[in-house]
């Protein structure tokens, strides 16, 4: 009687540690996900830098902000894709989401990708001193 119940325990022993192996392999995906959404933003301006120091035709990215010089203007917009809120990269022509391939051209508008709606335009406020800021 005494072999019988060590298999039963052993057997016991792996089902429980099977069943909290599996737990965690379930939910450290959903964890690391929630983790790494973007924090609440403290600031609300951000300071570009002056008008001169804005190459036109290329944006710029300043705390999590694009800047852009288009045609005479400032643009800018949120570093986040309208999809998931991932960030975006410029790869030199439009903004594309690294996480799921949504593009966007230099005016924010969507051109393809999972995303619906345009970037996020944000506010730009030029000083008479020619300084550049943006509030998200």
């Amino acid at each position: 009687m005494r072999k019988r119940d060590a298999n039963l325990f052993s057997r016991r022993s792996l089902l429980k540690s099977s069943f909290w192996l599996a737990i965690i392999l379930l939910f450290y995906p959903f964890t690391k996900f929630i983790l790494s959404l973007p924090k609440k933003r403290k600031k609300e301006i951000v300071k570009v830098g002056f008008l001169k120091d804005i190459p036109v035709g290329k944006p710029i990215l300043k705390d999590d902000v694009w800047v852009i010089k288009i045609d005479g203007k400032i643009k800018a917009f949120y570093n986040k894709c309208t999809h998931l809120g991932c960030p975006l990269s410029f790869n030199g022509l439009i903004f594309v989401c690294r996480c799921h391939g949504s593009k966007f051209n230099l005016n924010g508008e969507r051109i393809e990708g999972p995303a619906k709606r345009a970037l996020k335009a944000l506010k730009v406020k030029i000083t008479p001193d020619k300084e550049v800021f943006v509030k998200i």
